[in-house]
């Protein structure tokens, strides 16, 4: 993350993006309180600059339902899993939104 910090913005796809798979990382290991801000901060930040129905904020939200799952808040799970429920599935590819099919 730092290496992607120096070259882009803070706020950048990328960073924010390696931001929320390294809070994923640390979460499956069982680092929750490192975890959690990074997952979060990364959902908010993709809201903010990309919007709700990018694949990147989509991605997040998974992710923190994935998250909350783990640690038990089947609750807060819920209420990203519900907001997901209108968007269109993620793919496996990195575009920013999700009519953008290039990077």
């Amino acid at each position: 993350m730092v290496v992607l910090s120096k070259r882009w913005p803070d706020d950048n796809w990328r960073v924010v993006n390696a931001r929320g798979d390294f809070g994923a990382c640390l979460a499956k290991t069982g680092r929750i309180k490192q975890a959690k801000p990074l997952l979060v901060k990364s959902y908010r930040t993709f809201i903010r600059t990309l919007g709700r129905e990018a694949r990147c904020t989509i991605k997040a939200a998974n992710r923190l339902v994935s998250f909350y799952d783990l640690i038990g808040q089947h609750e807060k799970a819920a209420a990203y899993r519900d907001r997901l429920e209108f968007t269109p599935p993620v793919s496996n590819s990195s575009p920013r939104n999700t009519t953008q099919t290039t990077q």
